[in-house]
Order: structure tokens, then C-alpha cells, then sequence
């Protein structure tokens, strides 16, 4: 069509919808496409086309606002839907953020490489998860140092310093209560070697007991296992996200966030060491402090405890290394994940870069994942998988190699007790009453059941004895009882189990891409070998200490099925935009599920 007044072809102008190209031609202009009648139309909603031309319009790319003018508008100047994020203005893959609880990522706008264009005041860095200097993260969200987070610190130091001073304090003087009885048990042995008589337990002056340390020692005895049971479950659930890549729900985030500042004891982030310190604290402080730290600890409890015994003060010394143990249950499923961590980079789309890509820890997005400094810390995380992830079972094996005499003596005496118990079992009531003891079935309840109450002690004195003997043929008698005190001495290894099923869990899931459908089959498929190794075993004392560690082992599993379901969800809401609404209130269905699978056990 001519423009008024025009009087040669080159005035002509396209019609509506339409705009000339590089050659004169009238096309359909950007943000809309040809359709079936010869008209150009606009964009369906979720499509885009940015060009000039004939071509259709394409999907908008998974996180990219591509309503209203974004239909035609260049990549560089395409917002970005709420708490998403890009690295680069030229990229076509945009991320959601973690902590989008906390929308660290708001509003609708561009953002543009790592100085925190776009992110949430104090956010900076990949998907605004790092914060700018002078604050410091604090359950996802980067607070700006103050008066108030220093006095939050302060309380938080002088809470745990309590907190550990009462739980040591009661720990020794239970263990010294324990050593005693271990003790004058092992003196009446050296008597006995000697050919000296013990005084017997008639001469013995009976003692009236301690009503207050037999409350606590039956109290201990059925809650020991239990609470370390639970408490191993919370340690590996806390840290599922980090090993396994996912990103839960929020309100299930929120708990699990708190959960895993206990259980792996992660106070820097209520404690705000960025603003104590001075300088910006990262993984790689995280890592030298819980394992350096950790391990120096360790070393110093075993220097003061070689003093120690070396002075006669045995008894100390014994309970320095319960500590030791102690510490070392505590902290291994944490150092586990943080040594494996230092291995597994997230990678995001970068075309101004090297390979169209740039890698970052996926442990802390401000650490480059190619940075020099970083490459130092790997080769420092491999010598502390040596002495940890690795180091851990294979002393623990080494200790029972020394110790196999004994521990082996131990598990063939409860097995004849358990056979010689059922044969007296069938005795009594199978098939054989008849013609094995007539006798017994004109026996009235009474006598039965004393009958059986003398079987029992008889039976509970001859695996004392027993139990005894193995003892005398330990090299080291004081780690053999306190990891044989909770499992049946047929499964003595089963510490060992417990080990590699961490390590798997929490350490080898690095090896697949995180988040991946392999990493999470790979969870599913060891979470599952353990489950079915811990029913077939039954290896507790108690059979309630069974019951609840298949319960934990079942969350696990339940809990990484879920995890499945739900990146199973939010692929498909990525391509097909009209199921975000279904995904959305599955994802709260789901979370509401993982909190009540995590209060379950």
C-alpha cells in the first residue's frame, strides 16, 4: 500500500501486522506469526518470536516471562518470571533459585551475570545464593550485619557451650560408673589367673544401690540405641537435598534447613561468622573447620589420654576415648558430605565463555568451580576421605581383625545358647513331649513356669561365662563392649554395615549428576539393598531397636520415592505450562508428605 502522498514505490508500507525485511519485503513483523487465512497473528501465550519473518513462533524458553511485549522482545531484553534467574543476558537457560522461600530472586526484571543484578539487597552470585560483603547468611536469607545478629551469636555460643558442658558433665560420670563395674569385674578375672579366691557373693556385704544411677542406667539402656538410631536418620535426612540435588518444597526446606543445623552441628549460620570474623566465610572455612578441626580434636583427646593412663589415671583415660567414639558417630555422616562436595560442580549456560559454560560449587555458588584456589581444596578433601569416609571402616575392620578371637568366640557361644535354648523350646512344647519328657505335662503351671525361669537364668549364667572368656582373649576389650553393647554378637560387624551405608549414601551419590533421574534411582537402589539387609539381620539386642531402625530406613526410602514424583512434576510443568497449576499443589501435597514421613520414625 502507498502512504498518503506518496508518489513512488519506495513510499509503499506494509499493512498491519506486518513490517518490511532487509529486502523490501513485507514479513510478519516480530511477536507474530503467519497463519492459515495469509494474515500475521500474534504469538500464542507461552510462544515467542523476537525476529522478523515468515517462521513460526517458538516456545518461550522454561522461566522467561514471555507475555504481554516479551512475545517480541530480543533475548537480551526478555524478563525473567519471579525468583528466576540467568547468568548471562545472552543465555537461553534460565534457573529457579533454592531459596525462592525467601524470594532472594524477586520481581520480573533481567539479570545479568553474578554481581547480583536482580537478586534480593545482600544477595549476589549464582541464582542470588551468596551474599555481598558486610552480611551473612542466615537460614537462606542475608542479613546485614548488626548489633542484633552479633547478640544472636553471642546467645547461640553461650547456649551450645552450656548445652555440651551438662551433656559431658552426665556422659563421664556415667562412664566413670560403668568403668567402675567394668573394673572390679576384671580384677575378680586377674584374681581368678592367679589362683586367688574371690571373696563370694554371700560373704559379700551387699550395697544399698544408688536409686538415682539404676533410674538413669535402665533409662540409658532403653534409649541408648534408640536415640542413636533417630538421631542417624535425621543426620542423613537433612542432608538428602545437598547429596541428591533436591529442591523441596518450601515448608519442608524450611524444617530440614533447621534439622541439619542440629544434627550435623552447622552453627555458622545462626552464629553469623561473616560478621564476626571480618571476611566472608565459604565452604572451604566450612571444610577446614569440621575437618582439620575435627581431626586435631581427636588427636589432642588421644594425646591426653595416652598422659593419662601413662599417669594411672585409667579411668579418665577410658572415658576420653568413649568420647572420642562419640564424636567421631557425630560427625562422620557431616564430614562424609562435605569432603565428597568438594567434587560436584553446577554448571550454567554461559555463551560468552569458555565450552558455553561456567561451573560452580554446587556446595557454595560462590566458589568457582575452575577457580585455582578451589583445586587446592580438592586435593586437601582427598586426604581427608582417606582419613574419614575411608579411614572410619577400615579402622573400625582393623579392630575387629585384632579382636577376632574373641568376637568370634562370642558369636559361637550365642549360637549354641540360641540352638540349646529352642531344643529345650521344642522339648517342652513340640512334637517331642511325648516321647522326650512325659513328665513335663503333669507338671502344674506353676512348676512349669519355674521350670522355665531356672532354664532362663541357667541359660543367662552360662552366656556370662562365656561372655567372659571372649573377653579375656580381647586385645582391646574396652572398644569391643561399647560396640558390641547394642548388637547381637552375631552381627558384631554391623557398625561396619552402618559405615559403608552412610558413605554410599551421603558420599558415592556425587559420582552421578546431581538431581538427575540416575542419582536419585541411585539413592532408591542403596537405600533399598540397606532396608532389606537391616530386616534380614535384625541386628539390635532389642527387638524395639530393630522395629525403629527399619521405620528410619523405610522414610529414607519413602522419602527419595517422593523426590522422584516430584521432579517427575515439575519437568513436566517445564513444557507444558498449562500443568503448573497441577504441579504447584502436588508440590504441597508432597512436602506436607515429607514432614510427616520425617516425624513418622
Amino acid at each position: 500500500t502507498l502512504a498518503p502522498g506518496a508518489q513512488t514505490e519506495d513510499a509503499c508500507v506494509c499493512p498491519v501486522g506486518y513490517a518490511p525485511d532487509q529486502s523490501g519485503n513485507c514479513v510478519c513483523d516480530a511477536g507474530t506469526s503467519p497463519a492459515s487465512d495469509g494474515s500475521c497473528k500474534p504469538c500464542a501465550p507461552g510462544f515467542r518470536k523476537s525476529d522478523r519473518g515468515n517462521a513460526p513462533c517458538e516456545r518461550c524458553f522454561p522461566g522467561f516471562d514471555c507475555s504481554g511485549d516479551g512475545t517480541a522482545l530480543a533475548l537480551e531484553e526478555l524478563p525473567l518470571k519471579e525468583n528466576w534467574w540467568r547468568l548471562s543476558n545472552s543465555s537461553t537457560e534460565a534457573y529457579e533459585c533454592r531459596q525462592a522461600v525467601n524470594a532472594t530472586c524477586p520481581g520480573s526484571i533481567a539479570r545479568d551475570g553474578i554481581e547480583g543484578l536482580g537478586c534480593r539487597p545482600g544477595h549476589v552470585g549464582p541464582l542470588c545464593a551468596a551474599c555481598d560483603v558486610g552480611w551473612s547468611l542466615y537460614n537462606g536469607q542475608c542479613e546485614r550485619c548488626g548489633p542484633d545478629t552479633s547478640r544472636r551469636s553471642a546467645a547461640v555460643l553461650a547456649v551450645g557451650i552450656i548445652v555440651i558442658l551438662v551433656v559431658a558433665v552426665v556422659f563421664v560420670a556415667y562412664k566413670l560408673g560403668s568403668l567402675m563395674k567394668l573394673y572390679k569385674a576384671a580384677k575378680a578375672v586377674s584374681k581368678r589367673r592367679k589362683g586367688k579366691k574371690a571373696k563370694s557373693n554371700a560373704e559379700a556385704t551387699p550395697k544399698k544401690p544408688n536409686r538415682l544411677v539404676a533410674l538413669y542406667s535402665s533409662v540409658e539402656k532403653a534409649l541408648r540405641v534408640k536415640v542413636k538410631v533417630l538421631f542417624s536418620f535425621l543426620q542423613v535426612l537433612s542432608i538428602f537435598g545437598l547429596c541428591f540435588g533436591i529442591d523441596w518444597p518450601d515448608e519442608y526446606e524450611v524444617v530440614m534447613r533447621d534439622v541439619n543445623a542440629i544434627t550435623n552441628l552447622n552453627p555458622i549460620g545462626p552464629i553469623a561468622a561473616s560478621c564476626a570474623l571480618g571476611f566472608q566465610w565459604n565452604w572451604h572455612h566450612t571444610l577446614l573447620l569440621k575437618t582439620a578441626g575435627m581431626t586435631g580434636g581427636l588427636l589432642t583427646l588421644w594425646i591426653i589420654g595416652a598422659g593419662l593412663r601413662r599417669g594411672g589415671a585409667t579411668k579418665i583415660a577410658d572415658v576420653l576415648v568413649h568420647v572420642r567414639h562419640l564424636l567421631i558417630f557425630l560427625m562422620y555422616p557431616t564430614i562424609t558430605t562435605t569432603t565428597f562436595t568438594a567434587f560436584v560442580p553446577l554448571t550454567f549456560d554461559d555463551p560468552g565463555a569458555a565450552n558455553n559454560r561456567t561451573r560452580f560449587l554446587a556446595a557454595d555458588l560462590s566458589i568457582g568451580y575452575d577457580d585455582p584456589v578451589h583445586s587446592y581444596y580438592q586435593i586437601y578433601a582427598v586426604v581427608m576421605i582417606l582419613v574419614w569416609p575411608l579411614g572410619v571402616p577400615l579402622h573400625t575392620l582393623w579392630m575387629f581383625f585384632r579382636n577376632r578371637r574373641g568376637v568370634i568366640a562370642l558369636a559361637n557361644a550365642q549360637a549354641r545358647q540360641e540352638h540349646e535354648s529352642e531344643v529345650r523350646r521344642l522339648k517342652r512344647h513340640g512334637t517331642m513331649n511325648a516321647a522326650l519328657m512325659p513328665s513335663f505335662q503333669s507338671m502344674s503351671r506353676s512348676k512349669k513356669r519355674a521350670s522355665e525361669v531356672g532354664e532362663a537364668s541357667y541359660l543367662r549364667e552360662r552366656r556370662e561365662i562365656s561372655a567372659k572368656r571372649a573377653m579375656e582373649a580381647m586385645r582391646d576389650p574396652l572398644w569391643i563392649q561399647s560396640r558390641l553393647k547394642q548388637y547381637e554378637p552375631r552381627v558384631f560387624y554391623f557398625d561396619f554395615i552402618e559405615c559403608v551405608r552412610k558413605v554410599s549414601l551421603v558420599g558415592l551419590a556425587v559420582f552421578f549428576e546431581k538431581g538427575s533421574s540416575q542419582n536419585l534411582a541411585f539413592g532408591v537402589l542403596v537405600t533399598s539393598t540397606f532396608l532389606c539387609l537391616t530386616v534380614r539381620l535384625s541386628p539390635y539386642v532389642l527387638v524395639s531397636d530393630d522395629l525403629l531402625a527399619i521405620a528410619a530406613q523405610a522414610a529414607l526410602l519413602l522419602t527419595l520415592c517422593l523426590a522422584i514424583m516430584l521432579k517427575s512434576a515439575r519437568d513436566l510443568a517445564a513444557y507444558r505450562p498449562e500443568a503448573l497449576a497441577e504441579a504447584e499443589g502436588f508440590q504441597s501435597r508432597v512436602g506436607s508428605a515429607l514432614i510427616a514421613i520425617a516425624a513418622a520414625p
